[in-house]
């Protein structure tokens, strides 16, 4: 058996079998059994067991050692605080020497691998294919099946549940970001159980006034071992970073307060939930002092001091899942309010436009509670504030095996997306996305202005048309010249799962500005009809966007 466990720096080499050594007595060759270690950051692995070794001739020239092992993940520490939780071991990331030209058969337990990644070098990873992997369901209270049959043609491979994101490659990222010229601050706001800086990013444009700006809060990586969502989040901040006409549009509009990492330690010490001290910190937000971890104590000391003075416009809180698809965790009015449920779902369809891989059918509900963060901003701030987790899948999008499988490349992609969407949620134009809201009509006794609770729109409300042939306009006042598309606003009951055509961007039409200039659309609609915001959008943006 081999014991792996970097906190416990080991490597020890299995003890064949009898099989094994019969075998290689059979055929005059002795094996030379796989080394397993996860001596590195983010490195986990309990131990792995060898079931069998056998030398298997493959023609009259050549034979092929099969190997089969048994491999535990490594627990989480017991929790102290919450002690119904049992430790998780979802998360594993460990290295395996001597493998080359061997056929490996990997049965995992305490885990639910389901296509795992692997690399040669440690740094560049790419996902085992669906042929080498067997995922199987549990049967009548047996454990279900997930094993990995394959060949490495290297000596030297590592294999994790999904693209690690360590510590030091945050350090590496942090120092890109800054280099931008657009980072204003770089904080510690606290330290980890294990002493590790809480480092949170102040983005914005300091030639703007603060007064005139949204402020977001941003935070991630509580669940170690939810690695894509720290991809996402790097493609979020990429794009507010951005020494681009965009990225600049959005830092004079906006301040985001960014903190990647919540849990440092979990992510060092390769922990699946659970900070160093075995505590699930994304529960940690309503326990008395004494139970509250160090990690959650400097976060809620940071946001009283960001709030002192007005609540924030909106917090983020970036996960992900093993549910095979995106999702918002909407919390639903039971557990908040209408006007709060209606905020959070026009955020969430309006992160659906243009994005293929996550849709109306893909959003999860939740009465939520004062444990979590979102709990502890909607006891202080109510509707002013808009909290939300964003979920993102390791394996598929959409419960779809068939269809797109979660990548770097796409989560960095959908962080930008997300951007769009916050943008789009506060009414705020960039270069690539003009909104326009429509004008107060010049009759406005063919109008009523509504704020209506149970439906979602974007901005301070909505013109409803009280009779038919009513007029309304949009003007946007300058536009380069260029191929444009635009899209209406449709807004609509906020339930669950809107019908398509409401709740979301519609296509309107195309037009071509032959020299810069304003755009002015006059619209005449029927009785009943709602107007509230068009999008404009340059073709070519348009089509990156959905790449």
């Amino acid at each position: 058996m081999i014991m792996g466990n970097k906190r416990k720096s080991t490597s020890r080499v299995a003890v064949c079998t009898l099989f094994a050594l019969l075998s290689s007595l059979a055929w005059g060759q002795s094996v030379d059994l796989i080394q397993f270690d996860a001596n590195f950051e983010s490195g986990a692995f309990q131990k792995a067991e060898l079931l069998d070794a056998a030398l298997v001739k493959t023609d009259l020239r050549d034979s092929v050692w099969h190997l089969s092992y048994n491999i535990y993940s490594q627990p989480d520490p017991v929790n102290p605080v919450d002690t119904d939780l049992a430790p998780s071991a979802r998360w594993f990331y460990f290295r395996m020497i001597g493998v080359k030209d061997k056929q490996l058969y990997l049965n995992f337990f305490q885990t639910d691998p389901v296509r795992p990644v692997f690399s040669y070098d440690g740094r560049h990873f790419e996902r085992l294919a669906a042929y080498e992997c067997v995922v199987e369901p549990r049967r009548q209270g047996q454990p279900g099946r997930r094993q990995v049959r394959t060949r490495f043609d290297r000596d030297t491979v590592y294999l994790a549940y999904y693209d690690p994101y360590t510590f030091a490659y945050l350090q590496q990222r942090l120092v890109d970001w800054r280099s931008t010229g657009n980072v204003i601050a770089l904080d510690t706001i606290g330290y980890s159980y294990r002493g590790l800086p809480l480092q949170m990013m102040t983005v914005t444009d300091t030639s703007v006034p603060d007064t005139d700006k949204k402020r977001i809060y941003i935070h991630g990586r509580t669940h170690t071992s939810e690695t894509p969502g720290s991809w996402h989040l790097d493609g979020m901040i990429d794009a507010i970073t951005a020494n681009t006409p965009e990225g600049a549009a959005y830092r004079r509009q906006i301040v985001f307060y960014i903190l990647p990492f919540t849990n440092p330690d979990g992510v060092v010490e390769g922990l699946s939930r659970s900070g160093a001290h075995g505590v699930n910190l994304e529960v940690n937000y309503d326990r008395p002092d004494s139970l509250t971890v160090p990690e959650v104590k400097a976060i809620k000391s940071n946001l009283e001091r960001l709030t002192a003075s007005s609540p924030l416009d909106m917090s983020l809180n970036m996960h992900s899942q093993v549910e095979a698809m995106a999702t918002f965790w909407v919390h639903t009015p039971q557990g908040t309010s209408q006007a709060y449920y209606r905020n959070q779902l026009l955020l969430a369809n309006l992160t659906m436009f243009q994005n293929p891989r996550f849709g109306k059918k893909d959003l999860s509900f939740s009465d939520g509670g004062a444990r979590y963060v979102e709990g502890w901003m909607w006891n202080r701030f109510k509707e002013r504030t808009t909290a939300i987790t964003f979920e993102t899948p390791y394996t598929y999008y959409q419960l779809q095996p068939d269809g797109d499988w979660v990548t770097t490349d796409n989560l960095r992609q959908m962080g930008g997306q997300l951007l769009h969407a916050v943008g789009e949620y506060f009414a705020l134009s960039t270069p690539s996305r003009v909104l326009v809201q429509a004008q107060k009509p010049k009759n406005i006794k063919q109008w009523e202005f509504q704020t209506p609770e149970e439906e979602s729109f974007i901005g301070d409300g909505v013109y409803r048309a009280k009779r038919n042939n009513a007029k309304i306009a949009y003007h946007a006042p300058l536009l380069p010249a260029g191929h444009y598309r635009v899209y209406r606003w449709v807004p609509g009951k906020t339930v669950e799962v809107s019908p398509d055509g409401s709740n979301e961007w519609v296509f309107m039409e195309d037009f071509v500005q032959t020299k810069a200039g304003s755009y002015k659309k006059e619209l005449k609609v029927s009785a009943g009809a709602v107007e509230n915001a068009l999008l404009i959008i340059p073709v070519l943006s348009a089509e990156s966007y959905t790449q």
